[in-house]
């Protein structure tokens, strides 16, 4: 899918993995390149993470912040998350779409499973929430919400 929008967009971008707490990845947006670390392999404490990434079986999504934007990679697919668009997830776990709309036509749709239990025996977050464990479902609710939006871009 071609960008249609005009973003100066940072070339080398730092995401935390949505799927494992220690893993960390360096995302060059030209080239398209994802190199994977730990946080204990990074010395330079002090970089600063623009955003998140999951691998939900074969797909691969992105959810970052470049020059006070908020964009999400789902697979080959990029989308600026803007008033005009709509993010929707539906489906049981085992059989989710992620469906993005803009202007309320169609512009792609993703399918995944979120086949492993992902729940951790003896955890102490009882409160936590279905989005917890599906970044799909996550990005649709921070599509959804401005606030989260101003949140996530660190403007709140």
């Amino acid at each position: 899918m071609e960008r249609t929008w005009d973003i100066k967009m940072k070339a080398l971008m730092w995401l935390y993995s949505f799927d494992n707490f220690v893993e960390v990845y360096r995302y060059d947006y030209k080239t398209k390149v994802i190199v994977k670390f730990t946080k204990s392999d990074l010395v330079d404490k002090t970089i600063e993470f623009d955003g998140m990434l999951s691998k939900i079986g074969d797909n691969l999504f992105l959810l970052f912040k470049n020059n006070g934007s908020l964009i999400f990679i789902a697979n080959e697919n990029e989308i600026l998350i803007d008033d005009d668009v709509l993010i929707n997830v539906t489906g049981k776990p085992s059989d989710r779409v992620l469906t993005i709309l803009k202007k309320g036509k169609f512009l792609f749709e993703v399918h995944y499973s979120l086949v492993d239990d992902k729940s951790i025996e003896g955890d102490l977050t009882p409160f936590a929430e279905e989005e917890d464990f599906d970044f799909g479902l996550f990005v649709s609710n921070i599509s959804m919400d401005k606030r989260r939006q101003k949140v996530f871009l660190g403007k709140e």
